[in-house]
């Protein structure tokens, strides 16, 4: 399983994160980036959000 979250938020600062995302509204960037390299769109639609919340309706929903 692969996910995105972010700590653009302040946690630990964007010197921690790829030089391309510079703000929270830059996550928007990363679909197309992956499309780019390749990921076809149900991986990328997993990566994004789909995997995540995957997860947590499994595990929250007991």
């Amino acid at each position: 399983m692969a996910g995105t979250g972010s700590d653009l938020d302040g946690a630990f600062g964007k010197e921690q994160c790829p030089v391309d995302l510079d703000t929270i509204a830059d996550l928007q960037k990363i679909p197309d980036m992956l499309a780019e390299i390749g990921y076809v769109e149900e991986d990328i639609k997993n990566i994004m959000s789909a995997n995540w919340i995957r997860f947590l309706n499994k595990n929250l929903a007991r």
